[in-house]
C-alpha cells in the first residue's frame, strides 16, 4: 500500500491547500479582470494541483508495475482525496460572500478534478491490480506522502497570507507584492513536488 499512501497523501494535501488558497480571498475592488491577487491566487491553486498530479502519477506507476500491494488500500486513497476536498470546501463555505467568486470558481474545478482522479485511482488499483511478485516498503512512501502534504498546505498557509498582502497593496503595488511573494511559496512546492518524484523513482527502479 506505499506508493497508493504517497498517492492519498498528496492529494489530501493538495486539495486543503487549494481550499485555503481560495479561502483567503477577498471581493475584487479592482476594475481588473486579473488583478494582481487574482494572478497570484491561480498560480497557487495550480501549484497545489500540479503536487496532486503527480501523487496520481506515483499511484497510476504502482499500478503499471504491479506493486500496488493490499488492493482494500487503494481506498484510502479515494477517501483521503475526497476528505481533503470536503476540507477544502469547508473552508471555503466558512467565509461564504466575503471571497472572490472568481477564485472561488476555478478553486472548486479544480478541487473536483482531484477527487476525481483520486476516485479513478483507486478503481484502477482494484480492477487493474497485478502482483509482479515484489513489494515496496510501505514506511518510505509514508514519509514521501506526508513531506508531500505538509509542503502543500505550507504553501497554501503561506501563500493565502500573501494573498492578503497583495490585494491590500491595489493594482499599483500588487504586481510588486505578488513577485516578493513568490519566492517565499516555492520552497514549499519544491520540497512537495520532489517527494513525489523520489517516490516516482522509487517505483521505477524496484524491478
Amino acid at each position: 500500500m506505499g506508493p497508493l499512501l504517497l498517492t492519498a497523501l498528496a492529494l489530501f494535501g493538495a486539495t486543503v491547500a487549494i481550499g485555503t488558497v481560495a479561502s483567503r480571498t477577498a471581493p475584487p475592488v479592482s476594475l481588473s479582470p486579473l488583478s494582481p491577487a487574482r494572478r497570484l491566487a491561480v498560480i497557487l491553486i495550480a501549484f497545489a494541483s500540479g503536487c496532486g498530479v503527480l501523487g496520481v502519477v506515483v499511484g497510476v506507476l504502482a499500478i503499471e508495475f504491479g506493486v500496488v500491494g493490499d488492493p482494500a488500500a487503494a481506498w484510502i486513497v479515494a477517501g483521503l482525496a475526497v476528505g481533503g476536498g470536503a476540507i477544502g470546501q469547508l473552508q471555503m463555505l466558512r467565509n461564504g460572500g466575503d471571497l472572490d467568486p472568481w477564485v472561488v470558481a476555478r478553486a472548486v474545478g479544480s478541487l473536483g478534478g482531484l477527487v476525481v482522479l483520486g476516485v479513478v485511482v483507486a478503481g484502477l488499483a482494484n480492477i487493474l491490480r497485478e502482483d509482479a511478485g515484489r513489494t515496496l516498503a510501505a514506511w518510505p512512501f509514508a514519509v514521501l506522502g506526508l513531506v508531500s502534504a505538509g509542503g502543500c498546505v505550507a504553501l497554501g498557509i503561506t501563500g493565502g497570507r500573501s494573498l492578503r498582502a497583495v490585494a491590500a497593496a491595489g493594482d499599483a503595488g500588487g504586481v510588486a507584492a505578488m513577485a516578493r511573494a513568490i519566492p517565499r511559496i516555492v520552497p514549499f512546492e519544491l520540497v512537495s513536488y520532489g517527494a513525489s518524484f523520489v517516490g516516482i523513482v522509487l517505483i521505477v527502479t524496484s524491478r
